[in-house]
């Protein structure tokens, strides 16, 4: 029976990875609805809001200005959301990133890698700080991404903590869902999103989009928070 290809690690880019949480990684401690059980309990919730088209343009506009791109002024914004409900300066967030390499060209998959961005947000600074900060951590993580999360963690030889996700609380995904016009010739397409049933992690907010804005999807841990919550 072949082996199934596992995700290479790239020795320089696990040691920048250590480097960079050699003194602790933060643990994110959000208000929630319940009191963490001692086994963390992966049954997810699903919560959507939809932005709309004009708003985001607008962000689109803000993070051109900057120098950056629509995905680091979502990173700036949602790490100062988290820093600010949490009560903390730092925080981490998992930005998913494209895992496929030569190991992994046969496989049939979805080949990803989750970044550990670390954040230090200063309350007092203005946006466009906050927003250079995030663009610099997601373009130096991106140029280390050959290191696997579950390799990482065990690395850092980290004692686990069953009633947590182990490293990361907090995931943002950036997606698109508007087929190309002519993907399927003179057919009509459609993307339908299903909720997931379990999770991960705390709270994992995908950002879909399209011509019509923006939709927020944030599957989050039910055991933790109510809906209206989130």
């Amino acid at each position: 029976i072949p082996q199934r290809p596992v995700l290479s690690v790239h020795p320089p880019d696990q040691a920048w990875w250590l480097s960079r949480l050699e003194n602790g990684a933060p643990v994110l401690d959000l208000p929630i609805d319940r009191p963490r059980a001692p086994q963390r309990d992966s049954t997810a919730g699903f919560a959507v809001r939809m932005l709309d088209a004009s708003l985001a343009r607008a962000a689109t506009r803000v993070a051109a200005l900057g120098g950056a791109s629509l995905q680091d002024c979502l990173l700036a914004t949602f790490a100062t959301l988290l820093s600010r409900l949490a009560g903390q300066d730092e925080v981490m967030v998992g930005i998913p990133v494209p895992g496929r390499t030569g190991a992994t060209q046969g496989m049939v998959g979805h080949c990803q890698r989750l970044l550990p961005l670390r954040l230090d947000l200063d309350h007092d600074a203005v946006f466009p700080a906050l927003l250079r900060q995030a663009r610099d951590a997601l373009r130096d993580g991106q140029q280390h991404r050959h290191c696997g999360l579950q390799a990482l963690h065990e690395a850092l030889g980290h004692a686990p903590d069953p009633s947590r996700p182990p490293l990361l609380a907090a995931v943002l995904a950036l997606e698109s869902t508007d087929p190309a016009a002519d993907a399927f010739k003179n057919l009509a397409a459609a993307i339908v999103r299903h909720p997931p049933s379990r999770t991960a992690f705390d709270l994992e907010l995908t950002v879909v989009a399209s011509t019509d804005g923006l939709r927020l999807e944030c599957t989050y841990a039910s055991a933790l928070f109510d809906q209206a919550t989130v």
